[in-house]
């Protein structure tokens, strides 16, 4: 077994060998791969970190129980920690940038 460093993009490789070894299906595997990414499910993250270092039965105990189901339910909100403030424009700004009044 390879060494892995628990870089996102690494763990994101093990819903791939779990989906090729038929432990979860398509969408396990996403939903999987979204909790990966977020990186707000601990019980997750801790079960990887157990898994990467050749331990599964954390990891399986969590697809056995339907708990990467249940957690499909809930909201996974990738861009929530963003400030995107940035982007609203209002008319006003619009029209100092380009001399026209919209």
């Amino acid at each position: 077994k390879r060494a892995r460093s628990g870089s996102v993009s690494e763990r994101v490789k093990i819903s791939s060998e779990l989906e090729q070894r038929g432990m979860i299906d398509p969408e396990q595997k996403a939903i999987l791969k979204d909790l990966i990414i977020s990186g707000q499910d601990n019980d997750l993250q801790v079960a990887l970190d157990h898994y990467e270092q050749g331990d599964a039965s954390m990891l399986e105990a969590m697809l056995q129980n339907g708990a990467l189901s249940n957690r499909a339910q809930t909201e996974i909100d990738l861009l929530g920690d963003l400030d995107l403030d940035f982007l609203n424009v209002n008319d006003a700004d619009i029209n100092e940038m380009t001399g026209q009044n919209i």
